[in-house]
């Protein structure tokens, strides 16, 4: 259901407010993950895609630099040992094409070749 919400501030056309809203919503998931973790009450782990559906909503807003940032703030905290989700294939894409789209042709080709280094390669479209 999270995701879901998160995809809706995405797509909302609201602009800065929408991927605001879906940046808040996301924090309150990670919060609750991590008191849950601690108190046994359970509490909802954003994967992946719920941090796709905000780098999405940010690069949707022409924040391409806070799409960026919620990315590497995942990879910083993966790379780190935090028991989060690492960026996948679909994380990438959305950064690479908010990049594209944003005229960043040389920054989009960059992080495509940081991907490809760090999954050994691929042929994915």
């Amino acid at each position: 259901a999270y995701g879901a919400v998160l995809r809706a501030w995405a797509r909302s056309g609201t602009g800065s407010t929408g991927a605001y809203r879906a940046e808040q919503l996301l924090s309150e998931m990670e919060r609750t993950a991590a008191n849950g973790s601690d108190s046994g009450s359970g509490g909802v782990k954003p994967n992946t895609q719920c941090y796709a559906a905000v780098m999405h909503a940010w690069a949707k807003a022409g924040d391409v630099e806070r799409a960026m940032g919620v990315f590497d703030a995942i990879r910083n905290r993966w790379d780190a040992g935090e028991d989060v989700n690492d960026v996948d294939y679909h994380c990438y894409t959305v950064i690479i094409d908010a990049l594209a789209r944003n005229g960043e042709g040389e920054r989009a080709e960059e992080l495509l070749r940081r991907m490809e280094s760090r999954r050994g390669g691929g042929d994915e479209e």
